[in-house]
């Protein structure tokens, strides 16, 4: 199968771990990124290629949908760049606009994908449509949604005529729309292996207080009487280290009333660390079961927090038995491979023509 992978410019998790999987299991030959990302290449700067170039000095530029001035897309990464640490770069080729346009008129592409809903990814897709008149009889087109808001996308669903979606923090459940697996790029990741078997610190909970529910459970978690770390202020690889030497990790998610599956529902199991979260209130496909995979609490009950972790480490089999689960179960449904491989399952499903390809 052939990809065409319309892409965003500035770092992005979810489009970056998809392109991955998708990769390693089709081939880099055969996922083919435009405009050319080049940090998913192992450039760690933005380049203005010819593309961009040309998108930037069009008349009729359009404003970003999410508000944000197209310029900024090419600033340089700087604290952005973490999510091209987590990915082996892949071989790529710098396509002309006029080469992916030949590419898809004769059929060389067997998916296109909106990979980002943002300014440079639907401008470009916006020019297949108007070059090439109905792009879906060329080969059907599909959209991933990575943003964290909640509301879907009708709009661009109905200007591009487009009939499959996937979504992160997906809450609804309306029909052709898909919620994906969570993604850890680093389980499998050489450069992100720490030493996960001496466990010396009882709880980690690390994180910036960007909500008043926020301050309330890291408050409640100062109370236990245990080797406890819940504060901010370190670096990545030392936050990664730490849930490593943690026998707990607290997940929050940062905006209170919802839980959007921040990254630490995939960090704290990648290090055979037990998960204690929120119940997620979005839907994705195999999620982590309360007792089994994680251990659920409420951050509106007073005290809950503090009576979960203080049960579990004093049921040190339970806690480990846990945690052991949580691991095995990210290694199998939540890794960047299985993320794609449930991305092409629906799609084929969605698209017979696709199987076999």
């Amino acid at each position: 199968m052939k990809i065409l992978w319309l892409v965003h410019l500035e770092p992005d998790y979810g489009e970056s771990m998809v392109y991955d999987g998708l990769c390693k299991i089709l081939g880099d030959d055969n996922v083919v990124d435009f405009p050319y990302k080049y940090t998913l290449h192992g450039e760690m700067e933005f380049v203005q290629n010819k593309n961009v170039k040309r998108y930037l000095e069009a008349s009729n530029t359009p404003v970003g949908f999410n508000g944000i001035d197209p310029k900024s897309y090419l600033t340089q990464p700087g604290q952005h760049s973490r999510p091209y640490d987590w990915i082996i770069p892949h071989k790529g080729i710098d396509y002309d606009y006029a080469d992916i346009l030949d590419m898809c008129n004769t059929k060389y592409f067997d998916l296109i994908v909106l990979a980002h809903p943002r300014s440079v990814a639907m401008w470009f897709l916006e020019l297949l449509f108007r070059d090439l008149g109905n792009l879906h009889e060329k080969a059907p087109v599909v959209m991933c949604d990575f943003e964290d808001y909640y509301e879907l996308r009708h709009d661009i669903f109905q200007k591009f005529n487009i009939n499959l979606a996937f979504k992160a923090s997906y809450v609804q459940n309306e029909l052709n729309i898909y919620g994906l697996p969570l993604c850890s790029p680093i389980i499998d990741n050489p450069n992100f292996r720490f030493d996960d078997s001496h466990k010396t610190i009882h709880v980690t909970a690390r994180w910036g207080i960007s909500h008043p529910l926020r301050e309330k459970v890291l408050n409640e978690i100062r109370q236990v009487q245990a080797i406890v770390h819940a504060s901010a202020g370190i670096s990545y690889r030392e936050y990664l280290n730490e849930i490593a030497l943690s026998k707990i990790g607290v997940s929050m998610g940062g905006h209170g009333s919802l839980n959007r599956n921040p990254n630490r529902q995939w960090e704290i199991p990648s290090y055979r660390t037990m998960m204690l979260c929120e119940d997620p209130s979005i839907n994705y496909a195999n999620p982590f079961e309360n007792g089994k995979h994680c251990a659920f609490f409420d951050p509106n009950v007073d005290g809950d927090v503090k009576r979960k972790l203080e049960y579990y480490i004093n049921h040190e089999d339970e806690r480990q038995a846990i945690a052991e689960a949580g691991h095995e179960h990210l290694k199998k449904y939540h890794t960047t491979v299985a993320r794609a491989k449930y991305f092409l399952e629906i799609c084929m499903k969605h698209y017979p023509q696709l199987k076999g390809k």
